[in-house]
């Protein structure tokens, strides 16, 4: 993992963004995204689980449909 990942990761997380919306954007397991959380003191329940669907809409990940 870069540092430009773990960067935009932190940014993400903090904005309330999931760790499967995370990971489709930057192209990285989940579990891969919820490690660093973890381990970084970014973990816990993302109360935003509308962010996460406005996220990989706007990253073209699922369509306006899904």
């Amino acid at each position: 993992m870069t540092d430009t990942e773990r960067a935009k990761i932190v940014e993400m997380r903090s904005k309330g963004i999931g760790y499967k919306a995370i990971a489709a954007k930057l192209g990285m397991s989940r579990d891969a995204v919820r490690r660093f959380c973890k381990n970084n003191n970014l973990a816990g329940y993302a109360d935003a689980a509308q962010l996460n669907h406005d996220e990989m809409i706007a990253s073209g990940t699922i369509c306006l449909n899904c």
